[in-house]
């Protein structure tokens, strides 16, 4: 499915809270996925304690929008590539190992409840 419609735009507070449906766990900086002007993704880095850690997430409705997604992993790439320490992740999902990988992520053979945690050196 193309989506030419899918724009990319920093995440505020009040998209955050539009995408989760209430205010989010943790600030973060990132990018939220609109579409027809509603958050259909999103994704960045938080900080959990003093580790910077790299997510995204995506509604039911973004997960057919290959090209949507692939522009998605650009925009994050871009950020995780901005810090200069270590940046982990969780690879949660089936797939998450080894997109992580191709982006560079190693695992750190630690695991989260959600998954495997992976770790991406600076460049």
């Amino acid at each position: 499915m193309t989506s030419p419609d899918v724009t990319f735009t920093e995440a505020t507070a009040e998209m955050a809270t539009a995408y989760y449906g209430c205010q989010p766990p943790y600030s973060f900086k990132g990018y939220v996925a609109l579409h027809e002007g509603r958050p259909i993704g999103v994704g960045g880095v938080f900080f959990s304690g003093d580790r910077p850690v790299a997510f995204s997430d995506m509604k039911d409705e973004m997960r057919p929008m290959l090209k949507a997604k692939a522009r998605a992993v650009r925009v994050l790439e871009t950020l995780i590539r901005s810090f200069k320490v270590p940046v982990y992740a969780v690879a949660a999902e089936s797939t998450s190992v080894g997109l992580l990988t191709k982006l560079g992520f190693t695992d750190t053979h630690q695991k989260a409840s959600a998954g495997p945690v992976m770790m991406r050196e600076p460049t």
